[in-house]
């Protein structure tokens, strides 16, 4: 049982999701779209890039 506990978690546990903000600003003639943490800093991380890739990828 205890096994079973740590490979799929304790039944009714959720898993904690990262939360992530997307902020468009004006730049000149164009926008500037960056992907913002749950505190508000810029994310830089591999999962801000994708967000960032999947955007560009819908939005040509």
């Amino acid at each position: 049982k205890e096994m079973y506990r740590e490979k799929y978690g304790r039944a009714g546990s959720e898993k904690q999701l990262d939360q992530f903000r997307i902020q468009v600003k004006d730049a000149d003639a164009t926008s500037q779209v960056s992907v913002l943490g749950k505190d508000g800093v810029v994310e830089k991380s591999d999962t801000a890039g994708r967000i960032l890739s999947l955007l560009y990828d819908q939005l040509k």
